[in-house]
């Protein structure tokens, strides 16, 4: 069946075995710990300094995981002046001292990670303000793996409407069910089941609003996105109209056009391009979607490392309370600097991998396959083979070398970046 013919996305009714039904409450983030507020007496100016250029070294390079271009920590701190250091405390929203603790408790740590491999999954949820009490849908999911020992980044796109046969749902509605399952850390239902299908530890899941993106991006100046080909969606759900009262297509729906090149693109405007999916052909489909997201990714790092970004202390403070606010409980900033200090080797030749699963038949030996609405009454891609299925998702993370096992994450101890594009799959 061609990827043109899937119907719009209709949500899930049946509930996990053994749960009750999803209510329609707002998530609740995760909460393992918080960092404390230190009141120590403020040190000397000139020792401040010394912290920081300890502080930078350690957490440059963090940046690079997950998104994790917003945790802007560090290269921020380079060759900035005293007075600079205080402006972007005072944009951040923490103090000096506890900027020097925070890397004096990252540069002592070990990163968690499995046989040198830190592993995220990175969620995106489709909740935004118009759309009232509904409880959040993933509509990205990315699983990014960090190789510490080489500074290669690799990440891999799945398909939100992957069929998980365990729990008769599509998977972007687990994070839903998690709200049920675990009320105070819905992400971890996801994970569960994403380690159970690829069979990769996660040591870390962030969940990033639709809102948050927008708000980064606009933090930044917005991005200039390299657009592969263009396309025009002439169903894009408005931002502006509350449909939980509105009723009318002509006014929930907008067309939006897309130009095949380069294009500097607001946080709003990439919201549409990640997020639009009813253009003819194959750009209406999720694994293009998957490829629009990595090419967001691209922009946001090149842009959040651009020396104009880390110089500017209140560009560079709006981040880092941003990331303090939205994903410091899930991956704290110690455990940022140390994860950045192990990657400090390799600062002068990170790569990025992305993949994408493979379909089929479009790919003979594709592990996803498109069977009749009729089957499970709902547009989905079914697992051909689980164990071909976990084959592809740690070869294309680069795990085969050193299998992982899920069961069994471990810790162990021991700016510029290059893009590779792998070959994709379509």
């Amino acid at each position: 069946m061609s990827n043109t013919q899937k119907s719009k996305h209709q949500k899930t009714k049946i509930p996990n075995p053994g749960e009750a039904p999803v209510h329609e409450t707002s998530a609740v983030q995760g909460s393992q710990h918080s960092n404390s507020h230190l009141t120590e007496p403020k040190p000397h100016p000139e020792q401040e300094v010394t912290f920081f250029k300890l502080f930078l070294k350690a957490t440059g390079l963090a940046l690079l995981f997950a998104f994790i271009m917003l945790v802007i920590t560090a290269g921020v701190l380079a060759g900035y002046a005293y007075k600079q250091l205080q402006k972007f405390s005072q944009v951040a929203g923490v103090s000096l001292t506890q900027l020097r603790s925070q890397a004096e408790a990252g540069w002592n740590a070990t990163p968690t990670q499995t046989n040198g491999r830190k592993n995220i999954l990175l969620l995106g949820t489709d909740s935004l303000a118009n759309r009232g009490n509904v409880p959040p849908l993933t509509d990205s999911m990315m699983l990014i793996s960090v190789d510490l020992n080489s500074g290669t980044i690799y990440s891999l796109s799945f398909p939100r409407d992957i069929w998980s046969p365990d729990y008769k749902t599509k998977i972007n509605s687990l994070y839903s069910y998690g709200l049920t399952k675990y009320p105070d850390e819905p992400e971890r239902f996801p994970r569960e089941v994403l380690e159970q299908l690829t069979g990769v530890p996660v040591h870390h899941t962030i969940v990033l609003s639709l809102d948050t993106v927008a708000r980064v991006i606009d933090e930044v100046g917005g991005v200039e996105v390299q657009i592969a080909q263009g396309f025009t969606d002439p169903e894009f759900p408005r931002s502006d109209v509350n449909i939980t009262t509105e009723r009318d297509p002509a006014k929930l729906y907008e067309t939006v056009t897309f130009e095949q090149g380069s294009e500097v693109m607001t946080g709003e405007r990439v919201l549409k391009y990640v997020r639009s999916r009813h253009s003819e052909g194959d750009t209406g489909t999720d694994i293009s979607r998957g490829q629009r997201q990595q090419a967001v990714i691209d922009a946001v790092l090149k842009k959040v490392l651009d020396p104009k970004t880390l110089t500017n202390p209140e560009a560079a403070g709006k981040l880092y309370a941003l990331y303090n606010q939205a994903f410091a409980k899930v991956l704290p900033i110690p455990e940022v600097i140390a994860t950045g200090k192990q990657l400090y080797p390799h600062k002068d030749s990170l790569v990025q991998k992305p993949h994408t699963i493979s379909i089929y038949p479009a790919d003979p030996q594709g592990v996803l396959v498109n069977p009749p609405i009729a089957k499970y009454k709902t547009w989905v891609y079914e697992i051909r083979s689980p164990e071909k299925f976990r084959e592809e998702v740690q070869t294309d993370l680069g795990l085969n070398s050193s299998t992982q096992s899920a069961s069994q994450p471990t810790a162990s101890k021991s700016a510029g970046v290059q893009t590779q594009t792998a070959p994709t799959r379509q």
